[in-house]
């Protein structure tokens, strides 16, 4: 869980890396802290539902969505060929496919 959990985190720089190159420092500063955070909230709900507890995993969903509609629309201001309700339709379907795979797993249901 630790060496996967360090590869996550690992992933918001190597993206703002690349994304820092095109849309400069300030950008990518908050393109970082809006992806980190999301995979902070993933950590916790996925904890959350080890741990059964279903009011902790219901709050982890509705600020993943919150943060994915953040991401969405900060997105769609930097780049006006990227719409927001695409990126949310995108990041929502992320998040229910994450949560799918984490409940399988959690059932053992490989």
């Amino acid at each position: 869980q630790e060496a996967v959990m360090q590869r996550l985190n690992k992933i918001p720089i190597e993206f703002g890396n690349i994304f820092g190159i095109v849309f400069g420092v300030h950008v990518t500063e908050k393109y970082i802290n809006l992806i980190s955070d999301s995979i902070k909230i993933l950590e916790s709900l996925i904890t959350a539902q080890i741990n059964g507890d279903t009011n902790a995993v219901n709050e982890y969903t509705k600020q993943l969505y919150e943060n994915a509609d953040q991401i969405a629309a900060f997105v769609s201001q930097i780049n006006p060929y990227w719409q927001e309700n695409e990126w949310k339709s995108l990041l929502y379907e992320f998040i229910r496919l994450t949560i799918q795979e984490s409940t399988t797993f959690l059932n053992k249901e490989y």
